[in-house]
């Protein structure tokens, strides 16, 4: 607080007011709570006149002695009576009474004035036996108003009152408070004879001796109650540095502690240990679900803190005492929980009966992080309140303990992401090498089966095996994209798709994974719709919710996978964002294994969370799940009971079309035109060169065959005006397919260049794209994908003599 006034004219104000208000004295001091030291009597602190405030807390009692007395002119009235009833104080009446005569006291005003004021200046214009011209000089940025000009009045006119003479007659000339520079006073006073002068002088004397030892014994009072004021603040102070000291060690200890767990329970130790508590709760925050979550208790049994165990409370349930203290960041102590207004039958006033109740809210990086209440051990009748402010220093240490745990805890899923990280990009780059190669292979094998299916319709011996073979390279093919999705090497390829065949497919990887005493029964809804989506992706989800169900049942149990045609209403998609109303296919996954908690449920889906110990999972099963079921724009929910089981259901739009019809649709795929152009081949791999040529030449074209980037540039150097479409490996030997790329877009600008391959991340694809090649095809391809993709691109410009074929059950049949 500033010191910029003595308190000489509170405690003028104050005996005013008792002596003519007294039943309204109480109200001088209900507007400095909070504003005086704490701990002082606000009367015993304003009527020391040793003691100094500042303008606004003199201005403040002015005010309310103004409302006590229901008076304007109060602080005059107050001004007057300090030197008429003798309250100026002794020191005050001692400068004073040893003076002549007014015109003395008049003259040392303004040295009187720089000792109890910094205000104002006092200036004395004239001073005489009988008169004097008195300024008051009021300084800038001091909010005074008008009662400081009228108590000074008051004791002006009043002090010719202690030589026993009549009040001077006092006019103000000039008014600072009515616009004017300053303050000016013209007084007068009778002038007394030299006899009586003589007689009051020894009178005096006696009165300021009596005055003198009277004010003394008063002043040794004070002093007493001063010194015992002083001795209780030592040994609260004495306390309070114990009391830090305890605060410090704590801390040390806390803050070493990087296990969010043990750093809790050890913060429960400590809390009966240094802070005193009987018994405390912990509660954290979480923003997620926007509620106060239990987290920990001490003293008590299990039996009484079990039934907490889950418990959480809303942060916007204002009516909580434990939400309240959240919401404000501000500590709250109640010292009788019974007389007080908290709600006795509340699960934590129930279940620890405190006699009072403490809540200190944790803060960290200026958020509220969590709340610590218990009961404090019980205080005298007539004790304080506990310090709030050591709670509250002792609850932001461990909230700062808390915040670097779970920092801690971050940085080694980090960590642990990285080294993740790492290994899924080297078996991505194990997987591109693999696939290039092996998809090379496969396209040789695809591609000649392809041309002898030409050659034999169904009724051949050798049909049979030509299918075998087919659909074992696309097999082998799926595998190669799966690697390279599980890698994050592959792209996402939906496609109408038969849920149960897939399951049954899948079904037969789980039954070779899972242990004999885990059954499996399949329950298919045989007239289930189709769906959108990637086969790879769906046996991704299958075997990922079939290993997490197998962990579950370590003893043996029953595992269910089913189908289902299903119908969301609009009630139910509104609970389940991304979902439309309308026709879906539920795909679920049941174990009776022994579940999961309520507290683990609503984070099986976050990325790197396991419950499973050191080396044993990763974490990343359900997040791909859920990624790929997001993808998918479908929706997965997980139903459980710990004991008795888990359910998985995945939700996915049901396509609306008939099977029969997408079965139409995928023969039109089928239709492929021949043509008369020229295409130059370029493949460093002399089987595909050989597959390709063939194939091509039985559509019409005419073929050029280049084994490396290098050779192609010459023939289409000396060719160009003749090719018509170059077909390009884009990984070979050499220069390479990119560069290659390049190098023809310089030799023909307008070249249409279709690029295969075994293998090339979305970057490298991309930029062939950008550098001027006009579609991609993926090894390993059928005969018909490659050729209705030649003649996508060339039919950009009118052909003729144009020839249709048309896939039937037994392959590609040419037709006139």
């Amino acid at each position: 607080m500033k010191s910029e006034t003595s308190c000489h004219n509170t405690k003028a104000i104050i005996d005013y007011v008792r002596s003519n208000n007294p039943e309204n004295l109480h109200l001088l001091f209900e507007p400095l709570r909070g504003i005086l030291p704490e701990g002082d009597d606000p009367e015993l602190f304003l009527t020391d006149q040793n003691n100094w405030i500042s303008v606004e807390v003199c201005r403040a009692v002015m005010e309310a002695a103004k409302r006590a007395t229901s008076d304007e002119m109060a602080m005059y009235k107050a001004g007057f009576e300090s030197i008429t009833q003798k309250r100026l104080g002794y020191i005050g009446r001692i400068v004073v009474r040893a003076l002549f005569s007014p015109k003395y006291a008049i003259q040392k005003a303004p040295k009187i004035n720089d000792k109890v004021n910094k205000t104002k200046k006092v200036e004395i214009v004239t001073a005489s036996n009988t008169h004097a011209i008195v300024r008051l000089h009021w300084f800038e940025g001091f909010p005074v108003t008008r009662d400081f000009c009228l108590i000074n009045k008051g004791i002006y006119q009043a002090m010719s009152t202690i030589w026993d003479l009549p009040p001077a007659s006092l006019e103000e000339t000039v008014c600072f408070f009515e616009g004017g520079p300053y303050c000016e006073y013209d007084m007068r006073w009778e002038k007394k004879s030299l006899m009586k002068l003589f007689f009051h002088r020894r009178k005096l004397r006696r009165e300021v001796l009596d005055s003198l030892l009277k004010e003394m014994e008063t002043d040794k009072d004070i002093i007493r109650q001063k010194y015992q004021q002083v001795t209780q603040l030592n040994v609260e102070l004495e306390e309070k540095i114990a009391y830090l000291m305890s605060l410090q060690e704590a801390s040390q200890a806390v803050v070493s502690i990087l296990d969010e767990q043990s750093l809790i329970q050890t913060i429960m130790d400590l809390l009966t240990t240094v802070i005193g508590f009987n018994r405390a709760v912990l509660f954290l925050v979480d923003e997620k679900h926007e509620n106060l979550r239990f987290a920990q208790a001490s003293g008590a049994v299990d039996e009484l803190v079990q039934p907490l165990t889950g418990y959480d409370i809303p942060l916007d349930r204002m009516s909580n005492i434990i939400a309240r203290v959240a919401a404000t960041g501000r500590p709250i102590y109640v010292k009788d929980v019974k007389k007080s207004g908290l709600r006795q039958e509340n699960i934590i006033i129930h279940t620890f009966q405190p006699e009072n109740f403490s809540a200190a809210p944790l803060i960290a990086r200026n958020k509220v992080i969590g709340v610590l209440a218990g009961e404090m051990p019980p205080k005298p009748a007539e004790a304080a309140e506990p310090d709030l402010n050591l709670l509250m220093a002792f609850s932001n240490q461990i909230a700062v303990a808390i915040e670097n745990a779970r920092l801690y805890r971050d940085l080694e899923r980090s960590y642990v992401s990285s080294l993740q990280s790492q290994k899924m990009e080297a078996v991505g780059n194990l997987a591109g090498g693999i696939a290039h190669d092996f998809n090379n292979i496969l396209q040789a094998v695809l591609g000649n089966v392809s041309l002898l299916l030409f050659d034999f319709d169904e009724q051949s011996p050798h049909f049979p095996k030509l299918k075998q073979i087919e659909s074992a390279s696309e097999r082998a093919s799926g595998l190669i994209r799966q690697l390279l999705t599980f890698s994050r090497k592959g792209e996402s390829q939906p496609r109408p798709l038969d849920l149960n065949s897939e399951v049954k497919e899948v079904n037969k990887l789980i039954a070779s994974t899972i242990p004999k005493m885990i059954d499996i029964e399949l329950q298919l809804d045989p007239e289930l719709r189709m769906v959108d989506a990637d086969p790879v992706q769906v046996n991704q989800i299958l075997m990922n919710l079939a290993v997490n169900a197998r962990d579950a049942m370590p003893e043996g149990g029953e595992l269910v996978v089913g189908t289902k045609n299903v119908v969301l209403d609009e009630q139910f998609c509104r609970a389940h964002a991304g979902l439309r109303p309308g026709g879906h296919v539920m795909l679920w996954v049941s174990d009776t294994g022994h579940g999961i908690e309520k507290n683990t449920l609503d984070h099986i889906f976050e990325p790197f969370y396991t419950t499973k110990g050191p080396g044993q999972g990763t974490g990343l099963g359900l997040s791909t799940v859920y990624g790929i079921v997001k993808a998918h724009h479908g929706h997965i929910k997980c139903e459980s009971e710990r004991g008795v089981g888990t359910t998985f259901k995945v939700y996915l739009r049901a396509l609306v079309k008939t099977e029969q019809a997408l079965s139409e649709e995928i023969g039109e795929e089928y239709i492929v035109t021949r043509g008369t152009e020229t295409i130059l081949l370029v493949d460093d791999e002399a089987g595909t060169r050989k597959y390709g040529k063939e194939l091509l030449q039985g559509y019409g074209y005419t073929i050029l065959l280049a084994g490396s980037g290098e050779e192609a540039l010459e023939i289409m150097t000396q060719a160009k005006s003749t090719i018509h479409l170059v077909i390009l490996d884009l990984i070979m030997a050499g220069m390479g397919g990119k560069r290659c790329l390049q190098e023809i877009i310089k030799v023909k600008p307008q070249a249409r260049v279709l690029i295969t391959t075994g293998y090339a991340d979305s970057e490298v694809v991309q930029q062939a794209l950008e550098a001027g090649a006009m579609e991609v095809l993926n090894k390993p391809f059928r005969a018909h994908e490659m050729a209705k993709t030649i003649r996508r691109i060339l039919d950009m410009t009118p052909i003729s003599n144009q020839i249709t074929a048309r896939k039937s059950r037994s392959g590609l049949r040419v037709v006139s």
